[in-house]
């Protein structure tokens, strides 16, 4: 019987999970492996051998795990930051950063070795925002290579809690400086509660009482939609007038005049308005007119820096509030180290976002537009708002990418929040379960109009994509063919699109899987291997640079029987070393089974030819085969003289 050799030269899609083994009736059997390691099964259905890594630094402490983070000011303006115990190091055009000589630039962190890895960031130009779900935001920037800061954000103001809703008052000392705030009920104040703030609401309030011409309450300063209102009691008589001013108090006119007692609110209609009230010269004539002026809703906020007992503590005012009065309008700051930090932040919508902390871990902060450290509330377009994703489940939220619309992971769902068509306002807030596959606390990646995440356990990679078709963001399990090479479980992600489009997952064993993808509805491609190295890979990361994009990892290593961490770069794929099958130029001969001789009895013949892909033609009459001649498909009898000829062509 003839022995058929088939040639197979496509190999996208990748090493096969060992379940599939003799699923020949599986779509794309024949272009997967039992064992892809070290090689990059392209798009392109070439296998090619994986490019080595070079040396570039050791971290600053030899036996501790790193964190790194890209940061690119542009797309030729890119550094990696090695971020360590309660330090951060920085590498430009594959080389670290150094001051003199050979000494590493470096500034310090407030995070130590146990926290870096949870650490999650936004980059704008020169500001990148760090996250961590037990720090404070923190604001890094680069002035020039040599020149970095890191900060905790000083919001103006920062996000705050709903308001009160019932009796408990709190009273503060002064409206400026270091005050004191006295809560009514026991319990309103914790010690954790300090590096928190607290907002105070009310009117901003002018009172007193007129006896005398040319003589004012005042100045109260209103901007575009306050509401201000004033009052008139008392026994007395003359005319009483509301003034306004432009020009910050230099011009009064004449806005109403008043002969009795009066109640009165209206809304202001420009930005940076000056208001008074009282007896113009020549205007008074007898009696007590008490006057009141105020803007309604004005607010400020303290920022707690000692913590007395329950029910007082001290603080600075970072705005000043509106008067001494005990109030009931109060809110607390919604991140303190009693209420927890975010977890996550990003851009979208000319916003910067925060997502989950603690104590609201499905809430959503936006900043004002084009004013990311601005969230003060309000009605208007621009104003921030903070949103609560609404479920049956309460699950923190744990990664958040930005697109057409963004996408939000949850320990329990996925979700889209915003439109397509509409801006998200204070007003207008579109969110919508989308799946209820659950995230691992890894960053997500966008790639295109993809968005690729790690599921819940960490042992499966999915994406969610628009379907056009039901009109919603379904997600998608990639890693079915090739679940046995994630069961380690993910720690980290990255992706390059130059020169091909990977991701790179590194392992909890400390291996790293590589996914060859082309990012398509119709026909994607997910080809999986896996990448071994003498150690082991702890972080991984990517940068645009000049000819591809750069990947760098953290390798940890042991070396002359020490461990050690490295930080290396994947040099550039050795594409002359391509694996590829190609036809020999020259067709293998025919081979006769058996071979040709002298027989007394009738013979099965069978031909083969050791060329993949070729066809034999053969003759009876000795003439020379040709593609015309008759085609060997199964074994021919002969029982009579013949002079069997036979010729291979591709």
């Amino acid at each position: 019987m003839a022995k058929i050799t088939p040639a197979f030269s496509s190999f996208t899609m990748g090493e096969l999970d060992p379940k599939l083994e003799g699923r020949i009736d599986m779509k794309g059997y024949f272009n997967g492996l039992k064992r892809a390691r070290n090689v990059i099964c392209s798009v392109q259905g070439n296998a090619t051998k994986r490019q080595g890594t070079k040396y570039l630094a050791t971290t600053k402490w030899l036996n501790e795990p790193v964190k790194l983070m890209p940061f690119e000011h542009s797309s030729n303006d890119t550094y990696m930051i090695e971020c360590g115990d309660y330090y951060m190091r920085f590498y430009t055009q594959g080389a670290v950063v150094v001051t003199s000589g050979t000494t590493p630039y470096e500034i310090t962190s407030p995070f130590p070795t146990g926290d870096v890895n949870d650490i999650k960031f936004v980059n704008s130009a020169d500001t990148t925002y760090i996250v961590h779900p037990d720090y404070p935001p923190q604001k890094l920037i680069r002035n020039a290579p040599t020149d970095w800061t890191i900060s905790t954000v000083a919001f103006d103001p920062p996000p705050f809690r709903d308001e009160n809703t019932d009796d408990t008052t709190i009273t503060p000392t002064a409206t400026t400086g270091s005050i004191g705030l006295t809560a009514s009920v026991s319990g309103t104040f914790n010690a954790l509660m300090v590096g928190g703030h607290f907002m105070l609401s009310g009117p901003d309030e002018r009172t007193g009482d007129l006896t005398a011409a040319d003589t004012y309450i005042g100045t109260v300063i209103t901007e575009n939609n306050d509401e201000l209102t004033y009052t008139i009691e008392g026994t007395w008589d003359g005319t009483v007038t509301l003034q306004r001013s432009y020009d910050q108090g230099t011009t009064w006119v004449d806005v109403l005049n008043y002969t009795e007692n009066v109640a009165y609110q209206l809304t202001n209609e420009k930005d940076d308005v000056y208001w008074r009230i009282g007896f113009k010269a020549g205007n008074y004539t007898s009696g007590t007119a008490s006057c009141t002026i105020a803007k309604v809703g004005e607010y400020g906020y303290v920022q707690i820096t000692d913590y007395v007992d329950s029910t007082t503590v001290s603080g600075i005012v970072q705005r000043e509030l509106p008067s001494t009065n005990t109030t009931t309008r109060w809110s607390e700051s919604s991140w303190s180290p009693y209420r927890g930090y975010p977890n996550t932040v990003t851009f979208y919508e000319q916003r910067l976002v925060f997502g989950g902390n603690d104590s609201e871990p499905q809430r959503i902060w936006g900043s004002q537009v084009d004013d990311y450290e601005n969230f003060e509330t309000g009605i208007g377009d621009s104003d921030s708002y903070a949103y609560q994703l609404a479920s049956t489940k309460v699950n923190k939220i744990r990664w958040m990418v930005p697109g057409e619309v963004m996408y939000i992971g949850t320990l329990g769902s996925e979700w889209k929040f915003g439109n397509k068509t509409t801006p998200t306002t204070p007003s207008f807030v579109d969110a919508k379960s989308q799946s209820t596959d659950g995230s691992e606390d890894i960053e997500a990646l966008r790639v295109g109009n993809f968005v690729f995440f790690i599921q819940r356990g960490g042992t499966i990679l999915r994406t969610m994509v628009y379907d056009y078709r039901n009109e919603n963001y379904p997600t998608y399990d990639l890693s079915k063919k090739a679940e046995h090479l994630l069961e380690p479980g993910v720690k980290a992600m990255a992706y390059t699109t130059r020169p091909d489009t990977i991701l790179y997952l590194v392992m909890n064993d400390g291996s790293l899987v590589t996914v060859s993808t082309r990012t398509t509805i119709d026909n994607p491609i997910y080809a999986f291997q896996k990448w071994d190295t003498s150690g082991c890979f702890d972080d991984i990361a990517v940068i645009s640079g000049s000819d591809r994009d750069e990947v760098w990892v953290s390798v940890k290593r042991t070396v002359n029987g020490v461990q050690v961490y490295y930080i290396e770069q994947f040099e550039t794929a050795l594409w002359e070393e391509t694996i590829t099958f190609e036809v020999p130029d020259t067709v293998l001969p025919v081979v006769f089974t058996p071979p040709g001789g002298t027989f007394y009895s009738g013979k099965w013949i069978t031909m083969t030819c050791g060329t993949a892909g070729s066809k034999i033609y053969y003759t009876t009459d000795g003439s020379i085969p040709t593609e015309s001649s008759l085609r060997y498909l199964t074994p021919i009898y002969l029982d009579t003289t013949t002079t069997l000829r036979a010729r291979a062509f591709v």
